[in-house]
């Protein structure tokens, strides 16, 4: 690993946003609010037209750097984001998500395995006034169906970007699973860690639970496998998973909704 400047902040935390007047001040001031110094907040808005802006420069402070311009969704802001940063180590924590306390930073620099290109860690998702875990996969081979870490707990080295490349724009929702499986294909080694750094609300755009949205994200992560199957067996592994697992959950999605 490339020797950093002492200058060089040790965390980037990246966050997208487009009308989050609702969240971002908490998003804002959770990062704000953390033990260390040792990081800078880049915040990338896609032209907002209800309050962010403005809560934006109410609450700006020397660590924080945003801009506001038009984007082709939440890949390409990302993208943006990774351009800005300085940072070693890069979190996108987005506007609907923040750290779960105010040492999560020194949480994570106290325990980042330098040697792991990825550090993952456990997220916790507010729903229905409780909080689950969302832990981190300890079977690499899960990748190949699904997203192995969320990405609100995903500490990524900044030089993972340029042999890994950027987030793929052609993605609305599945651009970090997208990403995830290049890296494992790339045999990237990742450090999975037993505690909470961050809270993402549901009702985001990848956890919407209605027929449409999970269709949605059912064909993007379709999308993801075929796109890369880098060799034979995966292609047929991929077709007989998908002519079940879809199925399956219209299948599931229905008999819940008549339940209710």
């Amino acid at each position: 690993m490339n020797e950093v400047n002492r200058d060089t902040p040790f965390f980037s935390v990246i966050t997208v946003c487009l009308n989050s007047q609702k969240t971002i001040q908490s998003c804002i001031e959770s990062v704000r609010a953390q033990t260390v110094s040792c990081f800078e907040h880049i915040v990338i808005d896609g032209q907002s037209n209800d309050c962010t802006l403005s809560i934006l420069k109410q609450h700006s402070h020397p660590k924080l750097t945003w801009t506001s311009e038009s984007d082709s969704g939440i890949a390409d802001a990302m993208n943006k984001g990774i351009k800005k940063s300085r940072g070693e180590w890069l979190l996108f924590l987005q506007a609907d998500d923040y750290l779960a306390s105010n040492d999560s930073l020194q949480k994570v620099k106290n325990s980042i395995d330098k040697n792991s290109p990825i550090n993952a860690y456990q997220v916790l998702v507010a729903e229905n006034n409780r909080r689950r875990v969302f832990a981190p996969t300890r079977t690499p081979l899960r990748c190949l169906f699904k997203s192995p870490y969320p990405h609100q707990g995903a500490i990524i080295n900044q030089s993972l970007f340029q042999s890994i490349g950027s987030y793929d724009c052609t993605f609305k929702i599945a651009m970090d699973y997208d990403w995830f499986i290049r890296s494992y294909h790339k045999k990237v080694r990742v450090k999975t860690h037993d505690f909470p750094i961050a809270i993402m609300n549901s009702g985001g755009v990848s956890s919407l639970q209605d027929w449409k949205s999970l269709k949605q994200r059912f064909l993007e992560e379709k999308r993801v496998h075929f796109k890369n199957a880098r060799n034979m067996p995966l292609t047929p592994m991929y077709q007989i998973y998908w002519s079940v697992y879809f199925p399956y959950r219209k299948f599931l999605y229905t008999f819940r909704k008549k339940e209710h």
